[in-house]
């Protein structure tokens, strides 16, 4: 095993020195849930699962990192992180609010089925 830099627990800031790895592990089973969902083309399926394989293999080797504290990149990464975080949890949220619609539009039309068969029996 290759010999790691030694730490020093007294000044370590995991905020300011690591990847926010419980977020990235959330984007990560995002994407893989997303990559399931049968409301998405294939392609998108697809997309969602690459990305999330991707992102499932830096996340195992960004785990054990620490970086110097207050690095732009990781800073940057972090930030990033968190507004995809948001984002997909957003585009989620308005798939659902798609399928809910499409529900709501099914209903609409057997209610006006009825409404028709009513039209049919008083002609």
């Amino acid at each position: 095993m290759p010999k790691r830099r030694e730490l020093d627990l007294a000044s370590f800031n995991a905020a300011s020195q690591t990847i926010d790895t419980a977020k990235l592990a959330e984007v990560v089973q995002d994407a893989f849930l997303m990559s399931m969902d049968g409301r998405l083309s294939e392609a998108v399926q697809g997309s969602y699962y690459a990305n999330g394989v991707t992102l499932r293999a830096q996340l195992r080797e960004l785990l054990i990192e620490v970086f110097e504290a207050d690095t732009p990149e990781l800073l940057r990464a972090n930030a990033t992180i968190k507004q995809v975080n948001t984002k997909l949890k957003a585009v989620k949220a308005q798939i659902d609010q798609a399928a809910k619609v499409l529900e709501d539009l099914g209903a609409l039309v057997a209610q006006l089925d009825k409404l028709l068969q009513i039209v049919d029996i008083a002609l």
